[in-house]
């Protein structure tokens, strides 16, 4: 369901990205990337209205650590280094968690329109190993990016909404 609308999630993805976080991923095919880094930093959140779903953001640790550092204007200093009270790890989630909640409200505005009330989940952190995102994503509904070299993960799943029986 919704295949037809990858194009503009990808879209807004992009979008989200580029104003937040300075950073235009590139779409990639996944045969053309190597999904093998040893830990995927992860936030997932689901959203229920006119239909129900759910997003996934992943990469690796390092590239989410880098994403921190522009996210929060730390663009100089060592990603891995501590973020203030945050680890590069909490923050690189913070982020992650930030950039997917942004993408999903976009999102669902641009596909099913600004007055369609939806509900959202708060994200929720994950850590996935690289074999488990090679399974994900050759899921429908994913999508694979390129951002500085490393691959990142963009999945959406849409499910019909639940009929009650009269």
């Amino acid at each position: 369901m919704h295949e037809d609308k990858l194009p503009e999630i990808a879209g807004v993805f992009r979008a989200v990205m580029g104003k937040r976080a300075l950073l235009i991923p590139e779409a990639r095919k996944f045969s053309a990337l190597s999904l093998e880094a040893d830990l995927f930093l992860a936030r997932s959140m689901t959203f229920t209205g006119k239909v129900r779903g759910g997003l996934l953001l992943a990469m690796p640790e390092r590239t989410a650590g880098y994403l921190a550092a522009k996210f929060f204007g730390m663009e100089g200093e060592d990603p891995l280094k501590p973020l203030s009270a945050l680890s590069s790890r909490d923050g690189g989630r913070d982020s992650l968690g930030e950039i997917l909640d942004i993408t999903c409200s976009f999102m669902l505005i641009a596909l099913f329109g600004e007055g369609e009330p939806f509900g959202l989940s708060h994200p929720t952190p994950l850590s996935l190993a690289g074999r488990e995102i090679a399974l994900l994503a050759r899921k429908q509904g994913s999508q694979v990016f390129v951002l500085d070299d490393s691959p990142v993960l963009l999945q959406a799943t849409f499910c019909p909404p639940v009929r009650m029986q009269a």
